[in-house]
């Protein structure tokens, strides 16, 4: 069901919301990825031993906040052709720094220390064999970041959450074992999408007829100048009420009576009712407005359920949104440069350079 009357109501939540960034200990590069599961890299975990880096420019972040990171993550393909392959182990060596001022995607130098801003860097994961976990059995398995690195014990690097410093990120493979390819962003069609991530474990509960309530918002919508920014709703029920609530806190509030949580504050609430189908789709056009680039908000959907439990109200998962930067946005943000060695050590010179790379989660 579409509701015209959404479209001032919405565009305000998004402007109250510019400064209200919820709080995180999880960020991901590049943002605009997240929406979607991409392409079957190998580097540098599964093909030969090599010096790789990726530059990462400070708008591909999720988190716009200062960010402590004590680890390093990366998804499988989720080509169907990589479901229930064998784990891998490999020997590697990781540091971090910020990029030296004037150094971006778009502007690499041609060694990796020179891609360094040298004060900054830090060993995060010292040379050790590192193993990591079968591919998934089904393709929803493929889109989970378990693919986990974590930093040395005493170890952590602070993301400095600004739109203008980017960040190298150096991985040295030493030696490998199996594996299979991870996800890695290759098509610039994507480059100003927003992203939506679920915020926190709550994933809904079960309407009247034990069907759970679902939220998503889709990416390829949400990003500045969009006219059709939506959030769905699905209750399985037919012309039942339904609310869309936005925010900017995180709470997890079971609602006594019920199996049934509230996960964000609710700032902003906008009624409508489903459809034959039990959906319920509100969309609303975006400014454009650069200053939207980057803002984050939550958002959750609340059905009126009267056979489901006592106080007859029913919720959804929540979600964690970002507004991309739209046709603003003219390149990918990320950059990745390698150079095959049998002792990553003894090379400096970066020898082959592509404009995609690894989808990341930095976490704390």
């Amino acid at each position: 069901m579409r509701h015209s009357r959404f479209s001032i109501a919405a565009t305000s939540a998004a402007l109250f919301v510019t400064g209200a960034l919820t709080a995180q200990t999880v960020t991901y590069s590049p943002s605009y990825a997240l929406g979607q599961v991409n392409s079957n890299n190998v580097w540098p975990y599964a093909t030969s031993p090599m010096r790789y880096m990726q530059i990462h420019d400070g708008w591909t972040f999720t988190s716009t906040s200062v960010t402590l990171t004590r680890g390093l993550a990366y998804r499988p393909s989720n080509q169907t052709t990589y479901l229930n392959r064998a784990g891998g182990t490999v020997e590697v060596m990781i540091r971090m720094g910020d990029a030296p001022k004037g150094v971006t995607s778009q502007t690499p130098a041609g060694t990796f220390d020179g891609n360094f801003d040298m004060a900054s860097v830090k060993t995060v994961f010292t040379r050790k064999k590192i193993s990591y976990p079968t591919s998934g059995t089904t393709p929803d398995e493929l889109k989970i970041f378990d693919i986990d690195f974590p930093f040395d014990s005493a170890s952590f690097f602070l993301l400095s959450g600004s739109a203008s410093k980017s960040l190298s990120v150096e991985t040295r493979c030493y030696a490998y074992s199996g594996g299979y390819p991870f996800d890695f962003v290759s098509s610039s069609a994507v480059r100003g999408y927003g992203w939506s991530l679920q915020n926190g474990s709550y994933a809904g509960c079960k309407n009247n007829a034990g069907k759970v309530v679902e939220h998503d918002v889709p990416t390829n919508q949400l990003f500045v100048g969009s006219t059709n920014a939506s959030f769905i709703g699905r209750s399985f029920l037919p012309t039942i009420p339904g609310i869309l609530s936005i925010g900017a806190t995180k709470i997890n509030a079971t609602i006594p009576g019920t199996s049934c949580n509230l996960v964000n504050d609710p700032l902003l609430m906008i009624a409508g009712a489903t459809n034959a189908a039990g959906d319920l789709t509100l969309t609303f056009p975006l400014p454009n407005d650069s200053k939207l680039h980057r803002v984050s908000f939550l958002s959750q959907m609340i059905f009126i359920d009267a056979a489901a439990n006592g106080p007859g109200i029913i919720t959804s998962r929540g979600l964690e949104n970002g507004i991309g930067g739209g046709a603003a946005i003219t390149n990918l943000g990320i950059i990745r440069m390698k150079t095959s060695a049998a002792d990553p050590d003894s090379v400096t010179a970066i020898m082959n350079t592509y404009n995609n790379g690894l989808v990341m989660m930095f976490r704390s």
